[in-house]
């Protein structure tokens, strides 16, 4: 009885403390090493980037699901076999094709480079994107990230003792009503066009252009993701680009249905 219950402990121990990793490489269609991927388990939210070499290492088990991912390349999703913790692994990525909307070109041409291409230059259509990208440049936040002034140790309250002792006891009072815990955040209209524009900012226009979006639609794609995930509530304080670009990439086609129907 005694053997066995050493056995029993000598196992558990061994499964709670080993752990199991995937090692592989990323490469391009062109076979070159890519660096800077970011690799999720799906099951776990482990995450990490591959090196300059293209290679990487991720805690994993069979049947997780790794997912790889880079700007202007199409995912890649890879289930863990029993057999990939015998050998590393090869993952190949390939550039996402980018379909360019067909422009029409109502301008007389004349033979003249110089002229045709001033002339071109001034049709409505160019005119009309760059000032839609100047007024976008020069848009600010309307103050998305707040901060708070600690007062002075050297200010004076203008209170008398009276007041103080029923400041006090108000906050006394609230502080047994809401048992100390933290009110929850719940962001306003103000709050979450900063958020959008954060996330639009860092992750570029042309990140969202490539993803089949026109300039217009940005707006009302990030409001529709926010509204779907509440991606403002959950990452405000926590801002985790890649899971932020993991849920807009979801919703993407969810979004192009309703803007059809």
């Amino acid at each position: 009885m005694k053997q066995l219950l050493i056995f029993f402990f000598l196992s558990t121990f061994t499964n709670l403390y080993s752990q199991e990793y995937i090692f592989g490489k990323v490469t391009s269609e062109q076979n070159t090493e890519m660096a800077g991927v970011l690799v999720i388990n799906i099951k776990t939210d482990e995450e990490t980037y591959t090196n300059k070499d293209g290679n990487f290492m991720i805690a994993a088990k069979s049947n997780d699901l790794l997912r790889f991912v880079k700007q202007k390349f199409d995912r890649v999703s890879y289930t863990i076999k029993p057999e990939d913790f015998q050998k590393a692994i090869t993952i190949s990525m390939q550039k996402s094709t980018i379909e360019i909307e067909e422009v029409e070109i109502k301008t007389k041409l004349t033979g003249n480079l110089a002229k045709d291409s001033k002339a071109l230059n001034k049709s409505a259509k160019t005119l009309t994107l760059n000032q839609e990208m100047d007024s976008y440049m020069r848009m600010k936040p309307e103050k998305p990230f707040p901060t708070l002034r600690t007062p002075s140790a050297f200010e004076k309250p203008n209170v008398n003792a009276a007041q103080v002792d029923i400041i006090k006891a108000i906050g006394f009072i609230t502080k047994l009503i809401k048992g100390n815990k933290k009110p929850e955040f719940n962001p306003n209209q103000n709050t979450i066009k900063g958020f959008s524009m954060r996330v639009r900012y860092n992750l570029t226009d042309q990140y969202f252009i490539e993803m089949g979006l026109k300039i217009e639609e940005i707006d009302g794609f990030l409001k529709y993701a926010d509204n779907r995930f509440q991606l403002t509530k959950n990452y405000y304080n926590n801002f985790n680009l890649a899971k932020i670009q993991l849920q807009l990439e979801s919703v993407l086609d969810e979004y192009k249905k309703n803007l059809v129907s």
